[in-house]
């Protein structure tokens, strides 16, 4: 093996180690999830609704920060775009140590941890796409989804516990967990250069097969979400357990993505443009199995199941983009796909709480509508969906 071979091998090790480091806090958010119950309890006045939007309003947030990064990425590196979002990101999620006697201050903390998230998602994202391509570029982002999964779970269990042992505030403490992440990325992560684009070069990114998988992704997002701001009231109300109960399903409900995550570009590799459709139909099952819980069991089987889905859809519809658009056109796609699945994860809890209400139903409720809306995913994937075998070679 020749030594310029070596060197690029160790180069790129060195960019997946990185990228994997700073994506432990991508999904850093999914510790509010598990403590939701808890934060309800000192906020009695608050509305369903206005406590699950503590966690849904970091996707919200996320929006301009999604575009933002990708015009400071023609000034600055992306590697400097992400250093920036992940001291934004700890801010927020250390802020309510001091600020938490008010709702508003979770919505600040919550909107702030969005915001540098937004940052960190495009700018991996987009380096994935210009140092990997074909097989490659899927197992890299099957391990970026494995390990978000792994730091997801570190957030949920140790949020879910500190909230259990002390009270719900400590379990921000859990976001200095972003100082030796920093330190890590920014040893590992080599430089890269601005990448401004004269308006000449630009060419429209918006097509058909593009909107096709953005608007099929949307409905995943604004459905699957319906675990993450459901389960922890969903325990809660139904009398099957504590916070920390739900912190750990919250963090179980993670943690499955690992070895999906790992496995992901062989599977794909098998199943190629067929790969969502089964994924689909995994989420739909798991949020019904939940609806008609009435013990642990069949809980933790539509965790499992709602896990790997929310764990494996992500990256292989990112996979799909990339392959549907020109190199140019990746880091405006990749920012447009990932705010409306933000868009549609903040609006999540809201229209699914009018759906559910609309029919008088309650939190279990929440999961039967969930349910069907995958189901309705499952279908159009089956119809629509444009992405051929030979676009992932």
């Amino acid at each position: 093996m020749s030594e310029q071979t070596t060197g690029t091998k160790t180069k790129k090790t060195g960019i997946i180690v990185a990228i994997a480091a700073v994506s432990t806090l991508l999904m850093s958010f999914s510790m509010q999830a598990g403590i939701l119950s808890a934060i309800a309890g000192s906020f009695p006045a608050a509305s369903d609704s206005q406590v699950q939007l503590i966690y849904s309003i970091c996707s919200l947030a996320a929006l301009p920060s999604m575009f933002g990064v990708v015009k400071l990425s023609e000034i600055i590196s992306k590697k400097k775009c992400i250093i920036l979002g992940v001291v934004i990101l700890v801010v927020g999620g250390l802020l309510p140590l001091l600020l938490h006697s008010q709702i508003w201050m979770l919505y600040i903390s919550s909107a702030l941890i969005g915001f540098g998230m937004g940052f960190i998602n495009i700018s991996t994202a987009t380096l994935i796409s210009e140092h990997f391509q074909g097989p490659d570029k899927g197992r890299v982002m099957g391990i970026q989804a494995a390990i978000q999964g792994v730091g997801a779970a570190a957030f949920s269990v140790l949020g879910g516990a500190i909230a259990d042992w002390l009270e719900w505030k400590w379990s921000f403490l859990v976001f200095l967990l972003g100082i030796p992440v920093l330190i890590l990325f920014a040893i590992l992560m080599p430089e890269d250069q601005p990448t401004k684009q004269e308006k000449s070069e630009r060419t429209p990114f918006l097509t058909k097969n593009l909107l096709i998988l953005i608007g099929i992704n949307f409905l995943f997002n604004l459905m699957s979400t319906g675990f993450q701001s459901n389960i922890s009231m969903f325990i809660d109300t139904e009398g099957m357990g504590s916070v920390t109960l739900s912190g750990v399903l919250t963090a179980f409900f993670m943690v499955v993505g690992v070895p999906v995550g790992f496995a992901l570009g062989f599977y794909m590799q098998k199943l190629k443009r067929w790969s969502n459709v089964i994924i689909a139909v995994l989420a739909a099952v798991g949020m019904l199995l939940i609806f008609t819980a009435h013990n642990l069991v069949p809980v933790i089987i539509g965790t499992f199941l709602v896990g790997v889905s929310f764990a494996a859809y992500p990256p292989i519809n990112m996979t799909f983009i990339c392959s549907v658009v020109k190199q140019e056109n990746v880091s405006r796609s990749i920012a447009t796909n990932n705010a409306c699945s933000c868009i549609a994860r903040f609006a999540s809890p809201v229209i699914i709480n009018f759906i559910t209400g609309f029919f008088g139903g309650g939190i279990r409720t929440n999961f039967i509508v969930s349910g069907i809306g995958l189901a309705v995913v499952f279908i159009l994937l089956l119809i629509f969906n444009p992405v051929k075998n030979t676009d992932l070679e």
